[in-house]
């Protein structure tokens, strides 16, 4: 027993005793399983309920049963008349040799009980047809190769050492196949299939075209080459360590959770990878497709810096819960993501090299979406977002919230597209046809704006942020959305007559249009519109260096302004009002605030017009503002 696992020595050697009663069979000569002489008997040879110990060669010529068997290290058990059959009813410990002879009969082995593998097993089929739990153990060196391998539809076979299966076919035949704790199984060559192994954090090692299909595999760790053929379902955590691939048509590898350190790829076919939870990538990840999927069950998107992600398609199915992007995940895919939701944390990247990304609905938390290589989104709603690098806009899309671009927006052909609160600092130019953009909210421009039209068309006051320096162009519309006749608009309080209509038009608006206007007509008076100098507020979400007056909008205002400032620290914060006199006509804040951005409205009340003046006072440091109320 030379090499065997001392938890199973002990287990089976009494085994290998046999029932009370029972003879023990012995070869004393190679010979015939069926010839006593090979026993050194007259009359008898082995049964079903005796125990057989082969020390010579011995030839199973028929279809043969023992209780259990033990094979020498110089011996071997093999056939060479036919198709035959060895049912062995309890255990079995190999230090010598099964297998079929060459050129010979096929020999099949049944085995009820636990197996000791010292030696090698090359027979034609090896079956554990245990319909409760058996057990296997290998030493190292030894070979275990019949040309079958499968199990009992109901049975449990599990490794209890490391294993290497050089079979070139696993049949779970709907049994089981465990890994104690800490072992490792190696599938060399091994078509592996229709059944569950339950690896729970163990490897599975898969080695010289190894492939695996119709199985679930439990918290696996998937190291060597795994080919995929067919449906594969890895049930909790999975752990790609080195490559899994396609292995001839569709690959399906649907997983709870995965990591993958290595390479996830096409391989002969296509390789479809659906994620029911998390998904991190610190390797390489291609593919056909990556399918985020599960109703209502939420994922986690994560990327390691320096590693590739460019799955040919990214696809949400319909009903998935929401994909939370933590970190900076860079892409190259074409993603269709069926009306599911994206949400960026604050410190979140999504970069899109190529491709693009339709019908998803991205909340974005200050966080970064980011565009190369002719990448466009379409069909879809972003929200408090910010954009980089070159994006291309296709009809369908909605910004919410408020919108930092910093980069370049640009349209693919006639394009229309809506906004609520925008800062601009980056390039926004017509590429194709039109782009007509509309904005209910505020516009600030710090950069370029050259679009076919921009149309302010909101319910509530707005404020534009245009200059000589940065205008907004080619051309701004002001539309009053108020109804009746006789429409005039004023600027500051005074009626311009010569400027009627609903509509109000600049090409572009500049520095020479600043002002508060409104529009007046049977129906009432509008909004206010405010155009100004274009302000200059806090980065994405990131602390001041220092306190910070950040400035109010709009300004001029009608009746209200907000006031923006920043605090490095938290701390102690008094921000006050005072009229051209020096007279307190206002206390908006006076007490402890978090570090960050904070925005606070003043409403002017019946204040008249003028000039005043907000103070910012914290840690015994002052900042100071400067609005203009207009009436």
């Amino acid at each position: 027993m030379r090499g065997a696992p001392a938890i199973l020595i002990a287990l089976v050697l009494p085994l290998l005793a046999g029932a009370a009663g029972a003879e023990t069979f012995t070869s004393v000569q190679s010979g015939n399983w069926g010839e006593p002489a090979t026993w050194g008997h007259e009359w008898a040879y082995p049964e079903s309920d005796d125990p057989v110990i082969c020390l010579h060669h011995v030839n199973v010529e028929d279809g043969h049963a023992c209780d259990s068997l033990t094979v020498a290290e110089s011996a071997f058990v093999f056939t060479s008349y036919g198709y035959r059959d060895l049912h062995i009813q309890s255990h079995a410990l190999v230090d010598g040799v099964v297998f079929s002879e060459e050129g010979g009969w096929p020999l099949t082995v049944h085995l009820f009980g636990d197996l000791v593998l010292n030696g090698e097993i090359a027979c034609h089929r090896w079956s554990f047809l245990g319909a409760s739990e058996q057990r296997l153990a290998m030493a190292s060196g030894a070979r275990f190769a019949p040309r079958y391998l499968d199990l009992h539809e109901s049975g449990r076979l599990v490794a209890q050492t490391d294993v290497r299966l050089a079979t070139p076919q696993f049949d779970l035949d709907g049994g089981t196949f465990a890994l104690a704790p800490g072992c490792e199984v190696a599938f060399e060559g091994c078509r592996v299939q229709d059944g569950t192994i339950e690896a729970e954090g163990g490897t599975l090692r898969f080695e010289a075209g190894a492939y695996v299909g119709s199985v679930t595999l439990s918290e696996p760790v998937l190291a060597g080459t795994v080919r995929i053929y067919g449906p594969v379902q890895c049930t909790a955590g999975t752990v790609v360590a080195d490559s899994v691939v396609s292995h001839y048509g569709l690959g399906t590898l649907t997983v709870d959770d995965i990591v993958n350190q290595g390479l996830i790829a096409n391989g002969d076919a296509a390789l479809e990878v659906r994620v029911l939870g998390d998904a991190v990538n610190h390797g390489v990840w291609e593919g056909h497709e990556l399918i985020l999927g599960g109703l209502d069950a939420a994922h986690t998107l994560a990327q390691a810096p320096g590693t590739r992600f460019a799955p040919e398609y990214l696809r949400f199915e319909a009903g998935t819960g929401p994909v939370t992007i933590e970190g900076t995940v860079e892409m190259a895919t074409i993603a269709d993501l069926d009306g599911g939701t994206v949400i960026l944390s604050s410190d979140a990247a999504l970069v899109l090299s190529g491709g693009h990304i339709d019908d998803a609905s991205f909340v974005g938390n200050r966080g970064i979406l980011e565009l190369h290589d002719g990448a466009w989104i379409g069909g879809s709603v972003l929200s408090d977002i910010a954009l980089r690098g070159d994006v291309l806009l296709s009809n369908g899309t909605v910004f919410t919230g408020r919108t930092w671009i910093e980069g370049a927006l640009d349209n693919r052909p006639n394009v229309t597209t809506s906004f609520e609160n925008v800062d601009n600092a980056g390039e926004v130019g017509l590429n194709s046809g039109q782009f007509v953009l509309s904005v209910s909210g505020d516009l600030n421009n710090r950069g370029v704006w050259d679009v076919t039209r921009t149309r302010i068309s909101g319910a509530e006051d707005q404020f534009i942020g245009a200059s000589d320096e940065h205008p907004v162009g080619a051309e701004l519309r002001l539309e009053s959305n108020l109804g009746g006749t006789g429409h005039v608009w004023s600027r500051d309080g005074v009626v311009q007559p010569e400027l009627t209509g609903p509509t109000l038009t600049f090409s572009p608006a500049r520095t020479e249009h600043h002002g508060v206007w409104q529009c007046h007509s049977s129906a009432g008076d509008s909004r206010h519109i405010t155009i100004g100098e274009p302000q200059n507020p806090a980065g994405l979400g990131d602390p001041p260096a220092h306190r910070e007056l950040l400035g109010n909008r709009p300004n001029p205002f009608y009746t209200g302004t907000d006031i923006v400032f920043g605090l490095a620290a938290p701390g102690k914060v008094r921000l006050e009002v005072f009229d051209a006199l020096g007279r307190l006509v206002g206390r908006l804040v006076d007490g402890r605030r978090p570090a960050g951005v904070h925005l606070v409205r003043w409403d002017a009340g019946d204040l008249p017009a003028g000039v005043y003046l907000y103070r910012l006072t914290a840690n015994g440091e002052q900042r100071t503002g400067r609005c203009v109320l207009v009436r």
